[in-house]
């Protein structure tokens, strides 16, 4: 099977999670996407992947039939759980992603953050 994160090697981790978000939910469900002819990208409200992830998360499920010269809706359990493991290992080397609330904990901490007086060594002479 192909080494995924040669393929996202050069994207930037959101866009990387992202297309593995989609790539493992196809790979669950490909038989029946097949079947109803449903839009992998299609998730509730939340769901407007960029043009960039849409074609990555394509690129990635054609080069693992490729490689493995199958259609991943014909593939056994076993050569799908071989898969998701795969995407598991390579989304939880992707830096981390943080949360909302992480980001704006971090800004007020450096916010908080005053910088030296420019004189703070007449203020406070070392000793």
């Amino acid at each position: 099977m192909i080494d995924i994160r040669k393929i996202i090697h050069t994207v930037n981790p959101y866009e990387a999670r992202a297309a593995l978000y989609y790539v493992s939910r196809f790979v669950k469900q490909a038989g029946l996407f097949h079947k109803y002819e449903k839009d992998i990208f299609v998730d509730g409200k939340y769901s407007a992947p960029s043009e960039q992830v849409r074609d990555l998360s394509h690129q990635i499920i054609s080069d693992i039939e490729v490689s493995l010269s199958e259609q991943i809706s014909e593939m056994s359990q076993d050569k799908i759980l071989t898969i998701l493991d795969h995407i598991a290992v390579v989304e939880a080397e992707l830096l981390p992603e943080f949360s909302e609330k992480q980001l704006i904990d971090a800004k007020k901490v450096l916010d908080s953050m005053m910088l030296p007086h420019p004189d703070s060594d007449k203020i406070m002479p070392n000793k």
